[in-house]
């Protein structure tokens, strides 16, 4: 039976690190331990850790595999941990050799141990008779099991490195393990272990997709046959295909293509380790998948693949003048981003009329300006299904780049109008922190687990898919677009991106169609002040009365003064003065806005727009911050906010919002009950503070009433 309880370094040992990091989770919340009641020691439930072993532990297979083994002699994952560091070991004890060296080692090893067990019987086994378990005998038994690769791919690896004390050492520590007769999957987890271990260390990183987005994207494609052919143009490790191999498709059917050498055996040998010993992954040399080489012509079945997904590089050029002659999308030009043909050339090689393409692309592919001919590619040849949001953090801290996934089903011919809804989503975490860990949370239960949106987002697909008839409403960060306001939309501009089709945006329109009061520009009703200065140069050493963004609420309207001096602002401010508006461009789904109540004039970022009212008997100044706020105004906006990292909205894009006009009595009654609301709403949270005290004065008689006793 497992342990319900773990202690301190049993904890460490099977996360892989040392106690000192763990009793840094503690004090972090990441981890957080009982006490022993009895000594004080920490005690960590098995729950909590097998979440973290889900993500630190375990790239691809469901933990619950490993929970539910019944043979007591089958490894679980802190025995694979304690392997894989084993035979790394025994590189560095005996000749050294960089990460990579012994990663490329191990691979083999593990490729020969499973070979063994295919090809031999115990009694004739290699790894299993001391006698035969030396460097030559390992090395002719791996030089016959890769005679049946391709020589490009192996290019150098055929034969066992020269660090025989090493390999004779890792070829002993396996000698007792069961690799292909395991009931969980041994292998693999032992491999993408190491795989892991050794790129998410180096240089290498960019070649991995995180495993929520690589099971999320697997998920997204229909499961109506498992003899989908499958391809992966920019394969890396793999990632993609195995996800593919463990959801039922056939290894025959998997295709796989990498530029990098290195990486392209990585690939095969982890599809290989995985029971794909049928799935292809070819080496590319030159241009890779964006060649017009006749081998990789001869690569791709002349109907095309049913299923391509891929994560291709979306920051690089491509640069080869007689290869971009050849893409509709690189005609012409000098370069092109190697994302921008990567979308071409998997629209070609899909088969029309139901190939499906899923695939992570940079969002100025969606919406920028420099990229509308990818768009009407895509449009012409596709029928967009479906267009998720991810988080800026999803590949920090190796890229910053907002990305989105795009799943498109190839049409039959250009003739065919999109004539399906579109689903939209939006991920505001997936698992993952900008520092590469793994982001957690708890659950109503308390039970830790991972903090991913696409979980969430993967059930309403579903859901989608199988007709039910979702609302908006019942949508969290998700939204259906018709085809009719999918191409209504797109005749106002050639845009595919969320926040282009959000549904507020028609919403303010009906709103503002709908009004029974005249519209006015909002560039006709105030002016703008632009009275600004830097602080620290004016007067470093005086007091000023400064409001920063963090002192700005949102959609209340409440804001507060604070004083500070010169010194403390070295960026420039802008003055603000009685009855003024202010409004933050930074990030304007917040909505922090209010109209200033100040006597004296006081100052705020200059990432804030400051508006005087024209004239107050034709628009009080806290019903137009009141609408500044609403949802009539952030449907017009929503889609006109861009930038990475730190979205704005333009002064011009702002200055030309819709704004209805209600007499000034309508306008201050709507006012009253904002202010009657806000009061209520203060009175609620008041009400809750007091409960809250309740609850923690019950906790503490709890605790006093258990020393009485104890002590008495």
């Amino acid at each position: 039976m497992e342990k319900d309880k773990l202690t301190v370094g049993e904890v460490a040992e099977l996360l892989g690190i040392t106690t000192t990091t763990l009793r840094n989770w503690d004090k972090s919340g990441k981890l957080k331990p009982e006490r022993n009641p009895d000594n004080k020691y920490r005690l960590y439930t098995m729950t909590d850790v097998k979440n973290v072993l889900r993500e630190n532990g375990v790239m691809y297979l469901p933990f619950k595999e490993l929970e539910e083994k019944e043979d007591k002699s089958e490894l679980g994952i802190k025995e694979i941990r304690s392997l894989i560091r084993r035979m790394s070991a025994a590189f560095r004890n005996s000749a050294g050799g960089g990460l990579m060296e012994r990663f490329e080692e191990i691979t083999k090893l593990l490729f020969l141990k499973l070979f063994d067990e295919s090809t031999h019987a115990k009694e004739d086994s290699v790894f299993q008779n001391s006698n035969l378990r030396n460097y030559s005998t390992l090395n002719a038994l791996y030089k016959k099991a890769v005679s049946q690769f391709d020589q490009l791919l192996l290019n150098g690896r055929g034969t066992l490195g020269e660090d025989n004390r090493a390999i004779e050492a890792i070829a002993q520590i396996l000698s007792d393990v069961n690799l292909s007769k395991a009931k969980t999957d041994l292998k693999g987890i032992a491999y993408e272990e190491l795989v892991k271990n050794t790129f998410e260390k180096s240089e290498n990183q960019q070649f991995f997709t995180p495993r929520t987005v690589v099971e999320f994207i697997i998920n997204l494609i229909p499961k109506s046959s498992k003899s989908f052919s499958v391809c992966d143009p920019a394969c890396g490790s793999g990632g993609f295909l195995i996800e593919a191999l463990k959801s039922g498709s056939k290894s025959s059917n998997l295709y796989g293509m990498e530029i990098d050498k290195r990486m392209a055996w990585v690939a095969q040998m982890n599809l290989l380790i995985h029971g794909g010993t049928n799935a292809k992954v070819v080496y590319l040399s030159g241009d890779g998948a964006l060649g017009f080489e006749p081998e990789l012509e001869e690569k791709i079945p002349k109907s095309g693949f049913d299923v391509i997904i891929t994560n291709p590089p979306f920051g690089s050029d491509f640069t080869n003048q007689a290869s971009l002659n050849k893409f509709a999308l690189g005609k012409g030009r000098s370069n092109r981003r190697r994302g921008v043909l990567f979308v071409e050339r998997c629209i070609n090689w899909l088969k029309k009329d139901l190939g499906y393409l899923a695939i992570v692309l940079d969002d100025s592919i969606l919406n920028g300006s420099a990229n509308e001919d990818v768009r009407r590619l895509i449009l012409n040849t596709c029928n967009v299904e479906a267009v998720i949001c991810l988080p800026e953090s999803t590949f920090k801290p190796y890229a910053s780049v907002e990305t989105s996934i795009l799943l498109l089903r190839r049409k039959k011919s250009i003739k065919e109008r999109q004539n399906n809804s579109v689903f939209f989503a939006k991920a505001k975490n997936v698992g993952r922190k900008p520092n590469g860990d793994p982001l957690f949370k708890r659950d109503s239960s308390g039970k830790l687990i991972l903090d991913n949106d696409l979980e969430g987002i993967l059930k309403k697909w579903i859901s989608f898919k199988s007709g039910e008839n979702l609302t908006t409403t019942s949508l969290e960060n998700c939204f259906i677009c018709s085809s009719n306001q999918f191409t209504k939309n797109m005749k106002t501009a050639n845009r595919i991106d969320y926040l282009f089709h959000h549904p507020s945006r028609y919403e303010a329109e009906q709103l503002l169609i709908n009004s029974n009061y005249p519209i006015r520009r909002l560039k006709e009703l105030i002016v703008k002040r632009n009275d600004s200065l830097v602080p620290n140069v004016v007067d470093p050493l005086n007091s000023w009365r400064y409001v920063g963004l963090a002192n700005i609420e949102s959609n209340s309207g409440q804001y507060d003064v604070i004083n500070v001096f010169g010194n403390q602002v070295k960026s420039a401010v802008r003055r603000f003065k009685y009855n003024d508006v202010v409004f933050s461009k930074l990030r304007p789904e917040l909505r922090k806005v209010f109209v200033s109540k100040e006597d004296e004039d006081a100052y705020v970022s200059s990432e804030c727009f400051v508006f005087q009212v024209i004239d107050n008997e034709k628009i009080n100044e806290d019903y137009l911050a009141f609408i500044l706020r609403s949802d009539i105004v952030y449907g017009q906006i929503v889609y006109q906010i861009s930038g990475t990292g730190r979205p704005r909205i333009s002064s011009k894009a702002l200055l030309n919002l819709s704004i209805p006009i209600p007499p000034i009595e309508v306008q201050k009654e709507i006012i009253r009950k904002q202010v009657n609301a806000r009061k209520e709403y203060l009175k609620f949270i008041e009400r809750s503070k007091i409960e809250l005290e309740k609850a923690n004065d019950a906790i503490s008689l709890a605790e006093i009433e258990a020393k009485n006793l104890i002590c008495s």
